[in-house]
């Protein structure tokens, strides 16, 4: 697990390694250039322009302008500040000047193989105008290799904001810890590439106690992978974790066949699927290791049927593919009711996704007394059953009743929100997925742009089921467990990413790459 740290709490570890341990700020420049120098180790030589403001981001740049300079590349620097700016810039510049360094007045005066980008760094909170955003958006347009120096400048490092403009990148080297408005929001889109390094930050005993504690908003790593609890050597299938998985219409088999294939390739025993009749010949030949339970109707008889069922099993799963006719609403609300009655000792986990999602929704929407959402709060004060929901944008904008922009604009606010509201853990799905719970956020930092084809939820829900399973007789969070599997989901998709490539892969290869990474 990593800590991922907005601009005002990386400010303090900087500053206690500057003023209270006595790290001269130049010596913490010096490494923080050769951070971004040591990138260009890779790639051949050619002409660089370093785009610098005059504060200590442009500092950085305008070390890093004199290395790759004394490393044999062509260097241009554009100072796009007339302004004394900081001690540390004052002494860089003085530096440049007495080398003879090549400075030119605008971007566009010749065509460049790499651009540096040093103009603002993760201190930026006004909205870029006048002089900046001119060279921002001509840096924009012209195809150069960039790389910027910490955060792409105009974005907001604790919210992921473009303020106003940002430069965006194809590799970002940011010092210490990854920011917040790096990884969500629409920062993601900026960063391309990020490589974190360590340039000597202190982390001693104060930091860790003042600092690091207080630090709530995380992301996984695979040393949190490798750390998975594993099937013992004495475990029977039903110690491996029993899944019952409520998915699936008439002619609808698509997302049960998924969630139910992600949920054995991640650690389940046994997987039951409570599905309709017309879903049982392509659910067992597609995957014959479940355990198909059907339904026509779904009578009186069907639903005792189904509460037996949850009994039965250690994690529940509703929604995939479930679609939103009254047969699945009626379903969803006894699922839900069977929850608000439970009378077990251990507790279970519940994920809803999908058109389980969509009901809840549309019932809280038009106000019905003793709604969903206020069952699914009571089942969540009781701690019989950790409820745990993977909305996308859409169906967050549904449940929170708020503006899909706006949901997607605040992925941290309103993961919490609906934390707060309604479950154990909220998995807010996005390019950049945000798991909220009581312990903290997760920010995902796996996956990629393939992964958006139809299934890849399903089998994310899927492999939440694998992870919870594998939890079974160890203490995790349901919102550790949701991460870890969001992660999982992202590093799979990776691995597709490399075999199949980004436009050819489809969800059942992400359900399969999980084998190759666990």
């Amino acid at each position: 697990m990593e800590y991922v740290l907005s601009s005002e709490q990386m400010k303090q570890v900087d500053e206690h390694s500057i003023h209270h341990i006595g790290i001269p700020s130049m010596v913490l420049m010096e490494r923080a250039a050769l951070a971004v120098a040591d990138v260009f180790l890779y790639m051949k030589k050619g002409s660089v322009l370093v785009v610098s403001g005059s504060g200590n981001n442009g500092a950085d740049g305008l070390a890093v302008a004199r290395i790759l300079y004394q490393r044999g590349f062509d260097v241009k620097i554009l100072l796009v500040s007339d302004k004394e700016g900081t001690k540390e810039y004052a002494i860089q510049k003085s530096i440049i000047e007495n080398m003879g360094m090549s400075l030119v007045n605008k971007v566009a005066d010749a065509t460049y193989d790499y651009i540096v980008d040093a103009i603002f760094g993760i201190g930026l909170s006004r909205e870029i105008t006048g002089y900046y955003k001119e060279v921002i958006n001509v840096i924009n347009l012209i195809h150069s290799y960039k790389i910027a120096v910490d955060i792409p400048s105009g974005i907001n490092a604790s919210t992921g904001e473009v303020m106003g403009v940002a430069v965006k990148v194809d590799k970002t080297v940011t010092f210490g810890y990854n920011k917040i408005g790096m990884l969500c929001g629409m920062g993601k889109n900026y960063c391309g590439t990020i490589v974190v390094k360590d340039i000597g930050f202190v982390y001693d005993k104060f930091v860790c106690d003042n600092i690091l504690s207080n630090i709530n908003t995380f992301s996984i790593n695979m040393e949190d992978v490798c750390q998975l609890p594993k099937h013992k050597p004495d475990y029977d299938k039903g110690k491996c974790g029993k899944t019952l998985i409520i998915a699936g219409s008439k002619d609808m088999c698509g997302a049960a066949c998924l969630s139910a294939r992600a949920a054995f390739r991640s650690g389940c025993g046994l997987v039951r699927v409570f599905t309709h009749m017309n879903n049982r010949t392509p659910l067992i030949v597609k995957v014959p290791e479940v355990i198909p339970d059907i339904y026509n109707h779904y009578t009186d008889k069907d639903a005792i049927h189904l509460k037996e069922l949850i009994e039965w099993a250690d994690c529940i799963v509703a929604g995939p593919g479930l679609s939103t006719e009254e047969t699945s609403i009626k379903m969803v609300n006894d699922i839900i009711h069977y929850m608000v009655k439970a009378t077990w000792n251990t507790a279970k986990t519940l994920v809803l996704d999908a058109d389980a999602l969509n009901i809840i929704a549309a019932q809280n929407q038009q106000q019905v007394n003793q709604s969903l959402i206020k069952q699914l709060e009571y089942i969540k004060e009781q701690n019989k059953v950790h409820i745990i929901i993977t909305p996308h944008i859409g169906e967050a904008s549904r449940l929170l009743k708020k503006d899909i922009l706006q949901v997607k604009e605040h992925p941290i606010e309103s993961a919490k929100k609906l934390y707060a509201m309604i479950c154990n853990a909220c998995v807010l799905k996005d390019y950049a997925t945000v798991t909220a719970g009581k312990d903290g956020t997760y920010i995902n930092t796996s996956g990629n742009c393939g992964m958006a084809t139809a299934g890849s939820g399903d089998v994310l829900t899927g492999i939440i089921a694998g992870i919870a399973c594998l939890y079974k007789y160890e203490e995790a969070s349901p919102e550790w467990i949701a991460a870890m599997a969001v992660y999982i989901h992202g590093c799979a998709g990776d691995i597709c990413k490399e075999e199949k490539g980004i436009n050819g892969t489809v969800a059942w290869d992400i359900a399969e790459a999980i084998v190759k990474l666990l």
